[in-house]
């Protein structure tokens, strides 16, 4: 039940621990995550729904925890996606005794995969709606598959029951208003996989994991490594590399042979992508940082017949969208490849002077942290709400930046303390009908 006065902004350590204990990664059904958190959903007075979708036999949820009715047009939601990336190495995790899942304090730092990205965020959203005693129209919105093209946003915002009026869309910016960001193209393409007799030469290459929408905090261990592979002039029978389809490859490894059909192809491949980071550097928006498109490989796989390539492009707002696909298409085919999939996640621009925006900036006012609205690399599922109508921004406890999608992702309990208060202060807002 909402409490006049709480004793604390800091949601219980026992559902900090349990939540991030929780194996989420995004091709998981993330029904464990949704099972340890409706009885807190209900304990806090809200209505449940949740929006089921089944993938290849594998059930996923959207949760919607609201007060009212849903078609209000003054509805406000606070969204948070509830998947991770993969952990990635575990004895890269120093900081957890090499444990991604298990939260270790140390100070004011709480380590742990999804600690800032962004499960934490989920429970500060939750602790502020406990803490109100009156509330406006709202829903607390927790998604699956936002680690793989904001499936389950997609998915949700694609119903006739779910059109919200504002959404302020959780991912870790430091406590920083985020107004605008990137838009994200995917590209998985696949190459034939030469015969080959026998096993070829173990090859392997290191590199450093970062966030794709931050590729030069990184070093991409596969595009490394297929570039020596073809200045070598050697032929591949087998590639590995990467976690995921927007992180920057720590490891790669490979069987090599004498050059074969394949090695001709790489080279053509690495020269499409080299050329296509060029030409999109040619344009560029101070807003953004990095202020370029960004273009990096970032996963593959091998298969019985081919190799699959996952490549991604970090787009600005204002990209020509159809005209980057085409060039894509062109490299692709010249390289001897096929492509796969091609999936677009918009971008997000919208206006300081939005009456969201305003009410945010007198938020974080009232409990003392200065405003700053700014911009980001990355893609969020704010962009689609934005697409249906809605004012949206980015806003969450914690450090992207050389932070998220890397083993010792971190939080920290300050940042935690001053998001749920935040969140308290705009739902007093609302619920006040202030403009």
């Amino acid at each position: 039940m909402p409490s006049s006065k709480p004793k604390t902004w800091l949601p219980p350590e026992a559902w900090l621990e349990r939540i991030i204990r929780i194996d989420s990664q995004t091709h998981k059904s993330n029904w464990p995550v949704i099972e340890f958190l409706l009885p807190h959903l209900e304990r806090a007075g809200l209505n449940l729904k949740l929006h089921r979708v089944i993938e290849n036999g594998v059930p996923f949820f959207n949760v919607v925890a609201h007060n009212g009715s849903l078609h209000d047009k003054r509805l406000l939601v606070l969204h948070t996606h509830l998947d991770t990336v993969a952990p990635g190495p575990k004895a890269a995790w120093t900081k957890t005794g090499n444990q991604p899942f298990r939260l270790t304090a140390d100070g004011d730092r709480r380590y742990g995969l999804g600690a800032a990205d962004v499960k934490l965020d989920f429970l500060c959203k939750l602790w502020a709606v406990m803490q109100s005693e009156n509330l406006p129209p709202l829903a607390l919105v927790g998604t699956y598959g936002e680690e793989r093209g904001l499936v389950g946003a997609r998915k949700l915002l694609e119903t006739s029951w779910f059109r919200p009026k504002f959404a302020m869309v959780g991912e870790p910016s430091l406590l920083e208003i985020i107004y605008a960001h990137k838009g994200h193209l995917v590209v998985q393409v696949s190459l034939p996989r030469p015969k080959a007799a026998g096993r070829g030469k173990p090859f392997s290459q290191k590199g450093k994991a970062a966030h794709s929408s931050t590729p030069d905090l990184g070093k991409n261990a596969i595009e490394a490594g297929l570039l020596r592979i073809v200045g070598e002039g050697l032929g591949v029978t087998k590639l590995t590399g990467g976690v995921g389809p927007n992180t920057i490859p720590a490891e790669f490894s490979a069987e090599t042979v004498g050059a074969n059909s394949a090695t001709v192809n790489l080279g053509a491949f690495l020269i499409g992508i080299l050329s296509l980071r060029k030409e999109l550097g040619a344009k560029q928006d101070a807003r953004f940082n990095p202020s370029r498109p960004t273009v990096s490989v970032n996963q593959v796989t091998t298969r019985e017949k081919d190799f699959l390539f996952t490549f991604d492009v970090r787009l600005l707002p204002s990209t020509n969208v159809a005209k980057v696909k085409a060039s894509i298409a062109k490299f692709v085919k010249a390289s001897g490849m096929k492509l796969e999939s091609m999936e677009h996640d918009p971008g997000l621009d919208g206006g300081k002077g939005d009456e969201l925006i305003r009410r945010a900036q007198r938020a974080l006012t009232s409990i003392g942290v200065k405003p700053q609205v700014k911009t980001k690399a990355s893609c969020t599922e704010a962009a689609l709400y934005n697409e249906k109508g809605a004012q949206a921004f980015v806003f969450g406890p914690g450090r992207s930046i050389g932070n998220v999608h890397k083993p010792n992702e971190y939080n920290q309990i300050s940042q935690l303390k001053r998001a749920t208060q935040f969140y308290h202060a705009m739902v007093r807002s609302f619920a006040a009908g202030d403009s």
